[in-house]
């Protein structure tokens, strides 16, 4: 074993190894200048702590290692804050793991990190070994926190605890959030026919609500890293989709219909990346896929049963006596802000978030700069493919726009509710096979699948609009390839940021993620509506097909290298 030293000397007894701080060659003692890089230490005034935290730096993991142990030792606090980078960072299992027993031993000064730390230790193989250092040392009060760490770290690692009360419970609060906004989603073209407005409106509101949305992400990912506060975060988020259901149903114009989609979408882009961060940190890797294909999976039951909710709501309303007809509309956008109030409710008393640490020294611009080189790659290719996937409140729009001519507007918003309700149980019956697969062959082959049907979605639309085909079997044909490649696209893009980004990174890179896939929806469902009013429906889903397309042979290209 190396004992290392910075220049001058590390004493470990009667052994004494130095090293030059800057290419790090052994040198000899008595010398003040390394022959290698010939750096001059004449006037290397520094202490023997300041040297011992220099040689964290090492490029030998095992120098790294006896650094840390020799820190802990002489209690140099001075350390800690560089200890808890290479607990979060290092590149070597075993030095994170000397790093977080050095943390250890000096008790109160760093037992918030402890906590933190242990909750999210990629050392989850060490537990039992870092749970006997740990009550051995830190004080009494902090040891009933950290006993939650190593029960949190024996779950992941077991693959068959994935099925536990905090993804149940987030699967449930999805199905009811879902239920709620979804609701809108499905009655929503019908509703902007009443009122008298046109295609292109439709691809703003959606286009400038997923923006927020997707902006948002980033912000709450933030934040939520550096305050600790993400199951807080993740209520008020919940929270503002009824109060934005609210003002839709008293919109008489463009305006107030704007807002309250954009407040809905930005209580949904608040939770969405803080709500899968903590889903994906109660599982192992191993069961990620399963995990997030049962959650997506119940909340796409909730965007089964409120769109259904709504067109048999919006069938009953319309036999009664009213004054225009938009009101049938606004009765059932009122009652499905009930389901929405009960999902905050069902995560604040059933989801259990294993994270607590804020980071307050997080920078954002330099967290993002940080980010793999793989993963960038793979924004890149989702963003090709985002240009051209536009809102689905467009394909029911499509249907609802092609059946008109045959059933009329009502009957025809109807029908195109009903068709993205089959669209949703398709994406039900399929999110947990489609993990479980993608567990077994591979998350970012399977993803690559779904996207290839995503560009066969839009293709298939533009053809009906080219041929005026009217026939509501091909239209749920359409909708069926649509439900599967949703499916896919929903389950798999957060697993397959998980296996590209490090844990303390995640939130941030989900965030990012989420920025992407918004930002890309507002350039498509604009481009798609605007095409669809300027020239031709047709062509606005040919375009993007032929961007969709691109995307996933980009995304093979991530694969392949």
């Amino acid at each position: 074993m190396f004992l290392p030293a910075s220049q001058r000397c590390f004493l470990q007894r009667d052994l004494v190894i130095v090293f030059c701080t800057h290419c790090w060659t052994e040198i000899d003692a008595a010398v003040t200048t390394c022959a290698h890089c010939h750096a001059d230490f004449t006037n290397d005034a520094r202490t023997y702590s300041e040297k011992l935290v220099a040689a964290l730096e090492h490029p030998l993991p095992e120098v790294r290692e006896r650094m840390c142990w020799l820190i802990g030792e002489n209690q140099i606090g001075s350390a800690i804050p560089r200890l808890m980078e290479v607990a979060a960072k290092d590149s070597d299992l075993f030095v994170r793991r000397a790093a977080f027993q050095a943390l250890v031993t000096f008790g109160r000064q760093a037992g918030s990190y402890l906590v933190s730390a242990g909750r999210k230790s990629p050392c989850a193989q060490f537990a039992a070994l870092d749970q006997k250092c740990v009550t051995e040392n830190c004080p009494e009060r902090n040891r009933s926190d950290l006993a939650g760490v190593f029960h949190m770290n024996k779950i992941a690692t077991s693959p068959k605890g994935w099925l536990n009360r905090t993804v149940a419970g987030a699967g449930i609060t999805s199905a009811l959030g879902d239920f709620c906004y979804e609701t809108t989603t499905a009655i929503l073209p019908g509703f902007l026919a009443v009122l008298g407005l046109p295609a292109s409106v439709l691809g703003f509101v959606e286009g400038i609500a997923d923006a927020v949305a997707a902006f948002t992400k980033m912000l709450s990912g933030y934040i939520a890293d550096k305050l600790g506060h993400r199951k807080l975060l993740v209520l008020v988020g919940y929270g503002l989709t009824p109060v934005g259901q609210v003002l839709i149903a008293l919109a008489v114009g463009w305006p107030l219909l704007l807002l309250g989609r954009t407040v809905s979408w930005f209580g949904k882009g608040l939770r969405g990346p803080l709500r899968d961060a903590i889903v994906i940190q109660a599982v192992s890797p191993a069961t990620r896929g399963r995990a997030f294909g049962f959650h997506r999976g119940a909340d796409t039951i909730g965007a089964v049963l409120g769109p259904l909710f709504g067109v048999a709501l919006l069938g009953w309303a319309q036999r009664l006596h009213w004054d225009g007809g938009a009101s049938p509309f606004r009765l059932v956008l009122s009652l499905s802000v009930i389901p929405g109030i009960l999902a905050v409710f069902a995560f604040l008393t059933l989801v259990k978030d294993p994270e607590y640490s804020p980071n307050p020294a997080l920078k954002l611009f330099s967290s993002l700069r940080g980010l793999p080189s793989p993963f960038k790659r793979y924004l890149g290719a989702v963003s090709v493919f985002g240009i051209g996937d536009f809102s689905h409140s467009l394909l029911i729009l499509a249907a609802t726009t092609i059946l008109s001519p045959s059933l009329g507007v009502i009957r025809a918003a109807q029908v195109a509710g009903l068709l993205y309700v089959w669209r949703n149980v398709v994406q039900v019956v399929v999110s947990y096979p489609v993990g479980m697969v993608a567990d077994r062959i591979g998350h970012l082959p399977v993803l690559i699948a779904g996207c290839m049907l995503g560009a066969l979605t839009a293709l298939l639309t533009a053809l009906a609009f080219w041929l005026t085909i009217g026939s509501v079997p091909l239209l749920a044909g359409i909708f069926f390839i649509a439900g599967l490649y949703v499916a896919i696209q929903e389950a798999l893009e957060p697993t397959v940021t998980a296996e590209m980004v490090e844990p303390e990174t995640l939130v941030m890179s989900y965030g990012a993620l989420g920025t992407i896939n918004g930002t890309t929806k507002l350039v498509s469902s604009a481009a798609v509506g605007v095409v669809w009013t300027a020239v031709s429906p047709a062509l606005g889903f040919t375009i993007a097909a032929v961007l969709m397309a691109t995307g996933t042979l980009a995304l093979l290209r991530v694969k392949n290298n």
